[in-house]
């Protein structure tokens, strides 16, 4: 989608969720990345932006959206919020803009989990062969588990891709979405899981 595209979806998209506060449209411009790793959306007033928290989750173009304030907010436009064309900064200290903090893949059966090991975990032999059994427990509750990778350290010192992830092949993408669904957020001994959804090919790469 092109800006003024992406303007019109989102003013929809917050006229349906109850955020616009009158009449017209509460998006005043819309900007992502070529990349789509990110981008803005500027609203027309403060309690507009606050209420246009709400849209994060919503669906564009099959990925979902993060929606959330800006990582550099100081109350102030920035400059990555300046390039992105706008022109309403809303006096001092008002925020109209809210961050599009990366575009989650489309649901997929390949289930990527993050911040449910450790290193130090992953280098004790019990405690790795512990890990793989209890996850798989965990996850075979929302569906069949054709396969779990936890890339461990290499003993020699040298670079392993994942570590630190777990990379969870379900039968389908229904049963990783139900898996999603509830382990995304979960607290594990301190540590907030976050679930995201991998093209299906990237199983093979590990």
């Amino acid at each position: 989608m092109i800006d003024h595209q992406l303007k019109a979806f989102f003013s929809a998209a917050a006229a349906g969720a109850g955020i616009a506060m009158q009449p017209g449209d509460s998006v005043v411009s819309c900007w992502i990345a070529a990349d789509g790793k990110y981008g803005f959306i500027e609203f027309r007033s403060e309690e507009e932006t606050t209420r246009g928290l709400s849209l994060s989750g919503l669906e564009l173009n099959n990925r979902e959206l993060v929606i959330k304030r800006p990582n550099d907010w100081t109350g102030e436009t920035t400059a990555a919020q300046k390039s992105a064309g706008s022109v309403h900064t809303g006096g001092t200290g008002m925020d109209l803009f809210l961050a599009i903090a990366g575009l989650k893949s489309a649901p997929s059966p390949l289930l990527l989990l993050k911040n449910m090991v450790t290193v130090a975990e992953l280098k004790d032999d019990g405690e790795y062969t512990e890990i793989l059994s209890e996850t798989k427990e965990e996850c075979e509750k929302f569906g069949t588990v054709v396969d779990i990778k936890i890339p461990r350290p290499s003993k020699e010192g040298g670079r392993v891709k994942g570590v630190g992830n777990v990379y969870v092949l379900f039968d389908s993408k229904e049963s990783s979405s139900k898996a999603r669904g509830v382990l995304h957020g979960r607290v594990f001994d301190g540590k907030t899981v976050e679930g995201e959804f991998l093209d299906e090919a990237e199983f093979t790469k590990l």
